[in-house]
């Protein structure tokens, strides 16, 4: 996932201001309307740019391209800013494929000749403001020209500007939307997902201005993301937050459009948790509030789970039925289960590095958890590592691209959306028949409905949070030794790595690079009357989003070095952190049915430190860490330059392999 460096508290992209204009992401306007009525439209492939510009002192350029269609000559921050569209970053390259297509809306009565497409490359930095790359203008005439002439013509443009260098190409009509669909199945959407449904796909696909504003605030969001560093991340929130009368900080907006709003401070945020589980009520009917589907901030589909009379993800259970399985779920995954514990993972860890020379820290990890521990040490399950593979792909249930783009033909293929409800039913299969036999006592009671939603809710707490999460942060703990943002930024103690230190790196690397966005939910009360698109007024249900990943960079909580990586005083990390949703408890009682903290937080932890407990051991030796010694890098040789190992706001965004060094 996910990239620009923002002055802390103002505009995400900085002096980029001066090229892109009123693009800057400190505010976010709502987009105009997108007519679906047939209207004049042009449909653009923008593909790549070629022979940038090298703009970076250290390594190569990392272009991103905005676009916006106006009146011809116009200046770019002068043309209607509900055309813009955004590619995101390609790193470490003067020759970036982005294979963005997208769709703007032509003006009632325009004459095309007057209007013009207008491309601005920019070089994304990581310690300075984004430099231009150059900019192209292509009258929209020209390019309905080109078309008529054939479907599938590729159009070359010179950049032009101080310094520029090299062409954009790009395409436009009927072909783009084969074409679009054609790259992405040959690329796989499994390699970086996101940037797939939220870059490549959500902005074509957008058929509301709602759809439209949201995809957009998805691709700045993994722009923000992918930021060396991870700071843009938070900052993405509190650059758009303002202050009400009442002192709470929020943006008014926020990710989805409509009646929202995004709290960012600590205390806002814990206290929303709090607050929220003592609405539930015990029914449907008597709750104030529910969750709708959603994955953090991202908006899911019904596709995804055809298996459910109510088809959506468990986050988004009803009262009764979060009551029903929550202690199931804190039985499996929990503190006190039977299934696992510290031993039994030190085990696994150990296991994992017996006889082991090389390590690909992108897959094996996520092969290990998600085929030893969630599989086989939880679930009592032997798969083969092509089902774990296969598992793994299901991620693309939760493509934010609408319910109607998931059930087109052409993006079901691209994204491999039958295939992976192919697996899902085997899986779930697999559950249902285990769940009786494992789980004997735990499940005793439930009705045939609630096992059903049972097995559902387990594939949906394995794929969509231990699989993104845990693996990240073990690549992490790992990444951040041999990186130069580590060697920079990781204070002393970090640095040196000792037994007595894991749990604190581990805590610290959670808060630091927080795996966990977002926690929605709804008014059921309604407070507000607004007006329908027809006119006609309604009562609003007020959507609340809690910005859980903000709450790590709180300078009222954790001090002015909330943003610096320093292994803190365990009791702090006890106290502070919301990661878990670890305010979301009823009477401080995890296992209270409408508690919503994260039944699986001491089994994340665990996970973490052992593996890197394991690693520390394969440096040293058991005695020798025991004994105090730090970790030995030497041990393991890491195959990528300390300064092409990218630290970003979702974790370590390059690829790297470690090799165990000959004896």
């Amino acid at each position: 996932m996910p990239v620009l460096q923002p002055v802390r508290g103002g505009t995400q992209f900085g002096a980029a201001q001066k090229v892109l204009g009123s693009m800057g992401c400190a505010t976010s306007k709502s987009v105009g309307p997108l007519r679906v009525d047939g209207g004049d439209e042009l449909t653009v492939l923008l593909i790549r740019a070629m022979k940038l510009r090298d703009a970076d002192f250290i390594g190569t350029s990392d272009p991103y391209a905005v676009m916006r269609v106006g009146p011809c000559g116009s200046k770019f921050e002068e043309k209607p800013e509900e055309t813009e569209r955004l590619t995101c970053t390609v790193f470490d390259t003067t020759n970036p494929e982005w294979n963005l297509a997208v769709r703007f809306p032509l003006p009632n009565g325009a004459n095309p000749s007057e209007l013009e497409l207008h491309v601005v490359v920019v070089d994304q930095d990581v310690f300075t403001a984004d430099d231009s790359l150059g900019e192209a203008r292509l009258t929209v005439s020209d390019l309905i020209a080109t078309e008529s002439k054939s479907k599938s013509t590729l159009i070359t443009k010179e950049l032009r500007g101080s310094k520029a260098t090299g062409v954009i190409q790009l395409m436009v009509g009927s072909a783009v939307e084969s074409t679009c669909l054609q790259q992405l199945e040959a690329r796989g959407s499994e390699d970086d997902p996101e940037l797939s449904w939220w870059s490549s796909l959500g902005q074509y696909w957008s058929r509301t201005s709602e759809d439209l504003e949201y995809s957009l605030n998805g691709v700045k969001l993994l722009i923000a993301q992918g930021k060396e560093g991870g700071l843009p991340f938070p900052d993405f929130f509190f650059s758009r937050a303002t202050t009400d009368a009442a002192g709470k900080r929020a943006w008014h907006g926020g990710m989805v459009p409509g009646d929202t709003v995004t709290y960012v401070d600590h205390a806002d945020v814990a206290g929303g948790l709090a607050n929220f589980v003592q609405r539930l009520g015990t029914t449907n009917e008597n709750a104030e509030v529910y969750r709708e589907n959603f994955l953090g901030f991202i908006r899911l589909t019904t596709v995804g789970w055809p298996e459910l009379d109510d088809p959506a993800i468990a986050l988004s259970a009803s009262t009764e039925v979060h009551a029903a399985l929550r202690p199931v779920m804190i039985a499996v995954l929990g503190a006190e289960s039977k299934f696992w514990s510290r031993e039994t993972i030190a085990a696994s860890t150990a296991a994992f590095f017996k006889d082991r020379t090389k390590i690909d820290v992108k897959t094996d990890f996520e092969k290990w958890l998600c085929k030893d521990i969630l599989h086989g040490m939880l679930l009592g399950l032997e798969i083969t590592d092509s089902e774990a593979e296969s598992f793994m792909k299901m991620r693309a249930l939760a493509a934010p691209l609408g319910e109607s783009a998931m059930r087109t033909k052409i993006v079901r293929k691209a994204l491999g959306i039958d295939k992976a409800l192919e697996t899902k039913a085997k899986f779930l299969e697999k559950y249902k028949k285990i769940l009786p036999v494992r789980f004997k006592d735990e499940v005793a009671g439930l009705s045939e409905l609630h096992m059903k939603i049972l097995a559902s809710a387990l594939v949906d707490a394995l794929l969509f949070a231990a699989l993104p999460s845990v693996p990240r942060m073990i690549g992490l703990c790992f990444g951040l030794q041999y990186s130069q943002w580590g060697v920079d930024n990781l204070s002393e103690d970090a640095r040196t790595l000792t037994e007595s230190k894991l749990w604190t790196y581990t805590m610290e690397t959670v808060r630091r690079f927080p795996p966990v966005a977002g926690f929605g939910y709804r008014e059921r009360m309604p407070t507000a009357t607004v007006k329908d698109t027809d006119g006609s007024p309604y009562k609003s249900e007020p959507r609340v989003f809690l910005s859980i990943l903000n709450t790590s960079f709180d300078k009222k909580v954790w001090g002015e070095d909330a943003d610096a990586f320093v292994l803190r005083p365990d009791g702090h990390y006890h106290e502070k952190m919301m990661t878990w949703a670890d305010a979301a408890l009823v009477d401080g009682d995890v296992k209270h049915p409408n508690s919503h903290q994260c039944p699986a937080k001491d089994l994340s932890i665990n996970l973490i430190v052992e593996m890197t407990r394991a690693w520390l051991h394969s440096t040293v030796g058991a005695e020798a860490a025991a004994a105090g010694t730090p970790l030995n890098l030497n041990v393991w040789k890491c195959s990528q330059d300390p300064k092409k190992i990218r630290i970003t706001g979702i974790g370590v965004a390059s690829e790297f392999t470690l090799e165990r060094a000959s004896p």
